[in-house]
């Protein structure tokens, strides 16, 4: 008997609030979120599942979770079941008994004030033992890699952070089944790795059944044994992950970035160059088919060129700009990299763009420290300009104080040491609204800076 089991399911979003809907003549929309999908899911099982925005992927977690139908409103029909009980007759308190959820929205899903209250929060309100709850707590934080982060406030933490936070919490309760909606999207490369590896560690070592929904397709591959794959809102693809991989055509109709390296492979094959085995999922797989290859005698030089030629406008969403590289940039772009918490690891690495002489910098931060309230130091003498016309980029590991340098320059926060000056105006005595005039803003979780219920008045607010 199936885990998870969805059989002839289709769901429509009805009487959605602002929350759910950027429009709210989506209320009554005819437009199927999920059409007809059957899918079964056995213990011990790692699946991904893929696909474009839109194509039903949170709803389909959803479902799973028992969120559809306890929480939204909608028309469902077909039988979801988990372990042969369908989740109509299942109060949600059972069903979260079996399956643990990471949602999108990591914000939505926190609950209290700091790191080790949140974890508690669960295996509280789940009625684990008092003797019981201290081991468990300091299990998820040194799994997930975050026991210095336990007596941390929530709000003082970096996206990623919080994104490891949930999954903590959820593995402290053990459950049967683990279903994540874009674990790893607030995650550098490192970070996300990580992740994955612990991830395949649980299902491996402990049995957990994993559904991971996820964007980074070659991620998905190296770890998940199965890939499913939706399109506006049906079950395209549902194969394993190395022979998924061989429907290069259709993953790249319905918007799917296909790895790279099974992408060189791939075109190898075609050229009868490398053997017709199932496509590697990983670097090192790729690696490997391609020794073999040369160890066989056969040459790779024509066939690589004419790839690279071909593909030349490649996939960057598994780019690792760890060892960033300016001179492949545009001549007015540089990069600030670093761990902005340490002044000693932070680094500007200009472009060949130069200003004009005389010119001043439209944003200048000099010296600038800032430390939460909890005494959190968040960053440490960091320096740097920008000057009008430039493209600049923000990069660094999780928590390095990326969206603390944000904050500060659109003054959302005020530094604890140092100066930042906007066209020439020190801002340490401008008002939010003033700074506005010349600061733009987009948070990584756009849901918190959208007020209105439809697009139109939405971007007329911001006209006021």
């Amino acid at each position: 008997m199936p885990l998870l089991e969805l059989k002839d399911v289709s769901f429509k979003y009805v009487n959605r609030n602002k929350d759910d809907s950027l429009d709210s003549s989506k209320a009554h929309d005819s437009t199927l979120a999920l059409k007809d999908v059957s899918l079964s899911i056995e213990s011990g099982e790692f699946v991904g599942i893929i696909g474009p925005s839109g194509s039903g992927k949170t709803t389909l977690a959803s479902l799973f979770s028992g969120a559809i139908p306890h929480h939204y409103s909608g028309e469902l029909s077909g039988s979801v079941k988990i372990a042969g009980q369908d989740t109509k007759n299942l109060a949600l308190t059972n069903i979260a008994c079996l399956i643990g959820s990471v949602i999108q929205d990591i914000d939505a899903q926190m609950v209290a004030a700091n790191v080790e209250d949140e974890i508690l929060f669960g295996l509280e309100n789940f009625g684990v033992a008092h003797s019981e709850i201290p081991s468990r707590i300091d299990e998820a934080l040194q799994i997930v890699g975050i026991s210095d982060l336990r007596n941390r406030d929530l709000d003082t933490l970096s996206g990623g952070q919080k994104q490891k936070v949930a999954i903590a919490a959820i593995l402290a309760l053990k459950p049967k089944v683990m279903v994540l909606d874009e674990p790893t999207c607030a995650l550098d490369p490192v970070s996300s790795k990580m992740i994955f590896s612990i991830l395949k560690d649980l299902n491996k070592n402990f049995g957990i059944t994993v559904v991971v929904i996820e964007q980074k397709v070659a991620l998905l591959s190296e770890y998940c044994k199965r890939l499913v794959v939706l399109s506006n809102g049906t079950l395209s693809l549902d194969l394993p992950v190395s022979q998924a991989l061989k429907n290069m055509d259709l993953l790249y109709s319905i918007g799917i970035n296909y790895p790279r390296t099974t992408h060189l492979v791939n075109d190898l094959q075609s050229k009868n160059v490398c053997s017709k085995s199932d496509l590697p999922v990983s670097v090192e797989d790729t690696v490997n088919t391609i020794v073999n290859t040369i160890n066989s005698g056969k040459s790779l030089t024509s066939h690589v060129d004419s790839h690279v030629d071909s593909h030349s406008e490649f996939d960057n969403s598994e780019f690792d700009n760890s060892e960033f590289d300016n001179s492949e940039c545009d001549s007015n772009t540089s990069a600030v990299a670093g761990d902005f918490s340490n002044e000693s690891q932070v680094s500007k690495q200009s472009s060949t763009h130069q200003p004009e002489q005389n010119t001043s910098p439209c944003l200048s931060l000099k010296n600038v420290s800032f430390s939460y309230p909890s005494g959190v130091s968040a960053l440490k003498n960091v320096s740097f300009e920008a000057y009008a016309g430039e493209l600049v980029t923000l990069v660094g590991r999780n928590g390095a104080g990326k969206t603390t340098v944000t904050k500060l320059i659109n003054g959302l926060l005020k530094a604890s040491s140092g100066n930042i000056f906007i066209d020439g105006k020190d801002t340490s005595n401008m008002k939010i609204s003033q700074i506005a005039h010349y600061v733009s803003t987009l948070f990584q979780n756009p849901d918190r800076q959208l007020c209105k219920d439809t697009v139109l008045e939405e971007v007329a607010f911001s006209c006021i």
